[in-house]
């Protein structure tokens, strides 16, 4: 979407009788649909609703961009693990960094309770929200896995958080049954919770890891083991070098 769009959108949002709208960044790009101007436009029927993104499954996961600013497309779309990233620029062998990436140690900047730390970051993101998540994601997540990625959730948590829009706005709630009958809508990339959030949550962590992502050619499905995984992202940063190490980084 480019600033060009605003008018077309809004036009469209004032036609609605409900709009639901996720939270942007204060500084998003385009002005007239950053969360203020909206709400202040649409103030009777407007909620804003928070980017539903909790990492804390995860340790490490993130994007990463290229010199050129484009994310990097990879074996898992657009994540990526600083430990297999921070490895590779260190010319760490593919075997140790399975094992970096498998550690209930965790990573040198991934260190204590990762739920905790990303759902004080939720709530923070909430503030300015017509209505939470945090408190659900709190509840249920040590119980049951919520997320397949940082920014996908289950169904589950989908239909609680259009439940709480819809009561907000004062429909009846009729919805929370759907989950279990829709076909999850979030779940081409599926990645374990790592050992690092186990050890955090004083669980034992004995299963094998697998990770569902894509082939190198970014067109089917595919599952990797930690050591796939790794080795298939150094193929993809050694094939992107140019757009991911400084000229002057030794070698």
């Amino acid at each position: 979407m480019v600033p060009q769009d605003a008018s077309t959108v809004i036009e469209i949002l004032d036609s609605a009788d409900l709009v639901m709208a996720q939270r942007a960044s204060p500084d998003f790009h385009i002005k007239e649909l950053r969360p203020n101007n909206i709400r202040e436009k649409f103030e009777n029927k407007c909620i804003i609703w928070p980017n539903i993104y909790f990492d804390g499954y995860f340790p490490g996961l993130r994007y990463v961009y290229g010199s050129d600013s484009r994310k990097l497309t990879g074996p898992l779309g657009d994540y990526h693990f600083e430990q297999i990233l921070g490895c590779w620029l260190q010319g760490i062998k593919p075997a140790a960094t399975a094992e970096h990436l498998t550690s209930s140690d965790g990573w040198a900047w991934c260190q204590g309770d990762p739920a905790l730390a990303s759902l004080e970051r939720l709530e923070q993101r909430e503030t300015d929200c017509h209505v939470a998540i945090s408190d659900h994601i709190a509840r249920n997540f040590a119980s049951r896995k919520l997320m397949y990625a940082m920014n996908h959730p289950h169904n589950s948590v989908l239909l609680e958080m259009l439940d709480r829009m819809l009561a907000y706005a004062g429909y009846e709630r009729n919805y929370s049954i759907r989950a279990v009958h829709q076909k999850e809508r979030l779940d081409r990339i599926d990645i374990p919770m790592l050992p690092r959030y186990f050890a955090s949550q004083g669980i034992p962590s004995e299963r094998d890891l697998f990770f569902d992502g894509f082939n190198e050619a970014y067109s089917t499905p595919q599952r990797y083991s930690p050591i796939e995984l790794v080795e298939a992202f150094y193929r993809l940063y050694q094939d992107n070098k140019a757009l991911l190490v400084p000229v002057d980084w030794p070698n």
